[in-house]
């Protein structure tokens, strides 16, 4: 449950791993892409494919995507390696009907299946990828980032990420921002798209809100909810948040964004990651 209280008539709601936090290279390269070569047992073409991985998850229209996704999308590219796995397809079926792409709905349908065995080794490896990311070094903020967040007060904030609750607590709490939020929800409270859903319900404009984000999954998001989103654009994270700030942030609180407006920051965000 989304346990958000309304306290301004804004709401700009937050993605975390490459948006707030410099952690989108590192947690692939040192915790999600390694731990799919040791539990899916790759052991030919593991540079190939841990290439793979990481040029899908941070440099494809893919960036940012739930990792259950991406999951799925590089057990159907490791075929052409000859990787097969029995229960790809339950466990495909899955990541296209649940609610929650998170451990506990996984376990959820493992209960359920008969052929789970993709469906166990996902689950494996997802919990594998959360000791390692925990393990890593403390994440660092995009500087600005930290320093803007920190002077949003003419709006309500709510942490929208797909990161595991843990590792996004202990990375927020760290740097100081934590606090600020209204709500932080992570992958278990379910869809971005749903939470942010659930968050207008408390009374907000859909007009008055919107998504901070570093993906396309972003953008889609908070499309579907119908609120506006503004890119952040790799590579450029700390001019992006200081555009934000002097320019996005005063429009959104004048009511002087619009659909114009929306084209010219979409538009820029897609030349990055065309």
């Amino acid at each position: 449950m989304i346990k958000l209280e309304k306290k301004n008539d804004f709401l700009i709601c937050i993605d975390s791993d490459g948006t707030v936090m410099d952690t989108m290279i590192l947690k692939h390269k040192y915790a999600l892409g390694p731990s799919f070569i040791e539990v899916f047992n790759i052991s030919n073409h593991k540079n190939e494919i841990l290439n793979d991985w990481i040029n899908l998850n941070c440099f494809s229209s893919k960036r940012g995507f739930n990792r259950f996704i991406t999951l799925d999308i590089i057990l159907g590219k490791v075929k052409e390696y000859g990787y097969e796995y029995a229960g790809l397809d339950e466990y495909h079926k899955w990541v296209q009907e649940t609610l929650s792409l998170s451990i506990p709905s996984l376990e959820q349908r493992i209960e359920k299946i008969v052929n789970s065995n993709c469906l166990q080794l996902a689950k494996k490896w997802a919990l594998l990828c959360n000791e390692r990311i925990s393990m890593l070094p403390n994440a660092a903020p995009f500087e600005n980032a930290r320093e803007i967040i920190l002077k949003l007060r003419k709006a309500d904030l709510l942490g929208v990420s797909t990161a595991n609750k843990k590792a996004l607590t202990k990375e927020w709490k760290s740097i100081g921002i934590y606090d600020y939020f209204n709500f932080v929800a992570s992958q278990e409270y379910g869809t971005k798209e749903y939470v942010i859903k659930e968050a207008l319900k408390n009374g907000y404009l859909k007009t008055n809100a919107i998504m901070i984000g570093d993906s396309f999954a972003d953008i889609k998001a908070a499309k579907a909810a119908g609120i506006w989103v503004y890119p952040i654009i790799p590579g450029h994270e700390n001019e992006s948040w200081d555009e934000f700030y002097n320019i996005v942030y005063p429009r959104l609180i004048s009511g002087n964004f619009d659909d114009n407006f929306q084209r010219e920051l979409l538009n820029k965000f897609e030349v990055c990651l065309s």
